[in-house]
């Protein structure tokens, strides 16, 4: 059933790691190979969940503590590269509702897409393993626009490549530099608080318009459902 979404929303962007797809544990495993190969122990997933969206060296640094910096940080990288690259899709998976979610862009002719720090040279294969994101409208990654988030280019450009009107416009992510970028972009905003967040984060302080407990939340705000 096609139902006329509130909000005024014709575009959607998601952040990629931590709120479209559940990344984490392959991550991890990732540095663990790197760690294992430098006799170091494996990370504490507890740990290496939040960490997952803090880049290569932050997730290393966190076991290796102080000896992190007597190892050569572009071979670290390409060790954890090389096993990424060939483990991308393991244990990853869509956020449970995600399924739904998307039926009902489709639905409504709501255009969707994801904005990303990652590097496109992973996010591309990443997103190319899951048939449910072929309709990605456009994909904005970390070299795609020289100013990163919380800089607000690069939600701006996601903008720009769909015709779309920051205010008709929804930007969701679980990091307090995605809610600052689309703010600064001039959308609507929505903090995905099932992502890679620490209990200690107020979430509630990022000035998100909407914060969502699961994805199916997401169509309470087109319902008109949920409140700012």
């Amino acid at each position: 059933m096609t139902v006329k979404p509130e909000k005024n929303i014709k575009a959607v962007f998601f952040d990629l790691d931590g709120t479209l797809i559940d990344t984490w544990k392959d991550l991890m495993n990732s540095a663990n190979h790197v760690l294992a190969l430098h006799g170091f122990p494996a990370m504490d997933p507890q740990r290496a969940r939040l960490l997952a969206t803090d880049g290569i060296a932050a997730m290393l640094r966190s076991v290796m503590e102080s000896r992190f910096d007597e190892f050569d940080l572009d071979l670290l990288k390409n060790e954890f590269l090389d096993f990424y690259l060939a483990n991308i899709h393991v244990e990853s998976c869509l956020f449970p509702g995600f399924e739904k979610v998307l039926e009902y862009f489709r639905g409504n002719s709501i255009r969707w897409g994801i904005v990303t720090n990652k590097p496109g040279f992973l996010a591309r294969p990443l997103i190319d393993t899951f048939p449910e994101l072929h309709d990605c409208a456009v994909l904005v990654c970390n070299e795609t626009v020289p100013k990163k988030k919380p800089f607000p280019d690069p939600v701006l450009f996601a903008l720009k490549e769909t015709g779309t009107a920051p205010e008709n416009a929804l930007y969701v992510g679980d990091h307090i530099r995605d809610i600052e970028c689309g703010n600064r972009a001039g959308t609507q905003t929505a903090a995905a608080s099932w992502g890679y967040i620490a209990e200690s984060d107020s979430v509630a302080d990022w000035n998100a318009g909407f914060i969502c407990r699961r994805p199916e939340d997401l169509l309470d705000v087109f319902a008109g459902g949920m409140q700012c």
